[in-house]
């Protein structure tokens, strides 16, 4: 699963036609998904900050299976941790 946001792209002010530039991404693997219903009924957010090249913000929901190992369920990368950030990874 899969969702994204993007925005137009500018340039002298002016939006290049055509163009767009990705503002969000969201996504889960389908094993993942498929897991998370024989998981304890905890889900775990936090987010951290990329360095280097890419300065946004990855997000990640994990849960606990049976046996107290840590399951991902989600991730995303957005520009910070803004509530339209988190806003867009809870929805």
């Amino acid at each position: 699963m899969v969702a994204t946001q993007t925005e137009s792209v500018f340039e002298g002010g002016e939006i290049i036609p055509g163009k767009r530039m990705l503002k969000r991404v969201f996504w889960s693997f389908g094993p993942c998904i498929n897991w998370f219903a024989y998981c304890k009924l905890i889900v775990q957010v936090d987010g951290t900050w990329l360095y280097g090249k890419y300065t946004d913000t990855l997000l990640i929901a994990t849960t606990q299976d049976g046996a107290n190992h840590i399951f991902p369920i989600a991730y995303a990368i957005v520009k910070g941790e803004t509530t339209s950030a988190w806003g867009f990874f809870f929805i």
